[in-house]
């Protein structure tokens, strides 16, 4: 912001700084949009499954509750209550 006050050694942001900016903000969010298009995904393949026959849609659900109790199993690890 100095290159507002006649200051010569700041120089203005160029697109190096937006580009730097940018990937930071999709290394956030790139993590959360993959994740709930696989979600996505996972709810269409089931139901896709399901109308083909009911015990299809098996192939989908159970690896659903494996990564879902997988992930709950890490997190209790990893983020454990105060005072436990």
């Amino acid at each position: 912001m100095g290159y507002y006050y006649e200051q010569p050694e700041e120089r203005p942001p160029g697109c190096l700084d937006v580009l730097a900016l940018t990937r930071s903000m999709l290394a956030v969010i790139g993590v959360l949009v993959a994740a709930l298009i696989a979600v996505g995904a996972d709810i269409v393949a089931t139901f896709v499954l399901f109308g083909i026959h009911p015990a299809l849609s098996l192939v989908t659900i159970v690896p659903t509750l494996i990564a879902i109790w997988l992930y709950a199993r890490w997190e209790r690890r990893h983020f454990r209550p105060p005072g436990l």
